[in-house]
């Protein structure tokens, strides 16, 4: 968002593998951990990869925050069900790009 309206946002990648047994969220790039500090004036854009190679996954995300005295946690999914994630392993696989109006077939499995 460097060009046109709004301005430069922060990214920050993680990678949450659901095979293993108690999923957690590995960071990506050589960034830090949490916590991270955000504001109106200060946003944070949060990307979150997924994916198993075993199984057939229904999750949602919890991200837990504080404002001064005041906590809580925001429950993240799929407009109030929890998401789903398979594995494509001997499956054609397609991926949704971000922006995109269309599933997408992969030409390689990953």
């Amino acid at each position: 968002m460097g060009v046109g309206c709004g301005g430069e946002v922060d990214t920050k990648s993680f990678d949450i593998d659901l095979d293993k047994g108690s999923p957690v969220i590995t960071l990506q790039g050589g960034q830090r951990d949490f916590p991270y500090k955000v504001s109106k004036s200060d946003p944070e854009v949060f990307y979150v990869t997924v994916h198993t190679k075993a199984h057939d996954v229904r999750w949602d995300l919890s991200l837990d925050w504080s404002s001064g005295g005041r906590r809580g946690t925001v429950r993240v999914d799929n407009g109030g069900t929890p998401f789903r994630t398979s594995a494509d392993v001997n499956r054609p696989g397609y991926d949704y790009p971000l922006g995109g109006g269309e599933w997408i077939k992969r030409t390689e499995q990953s």
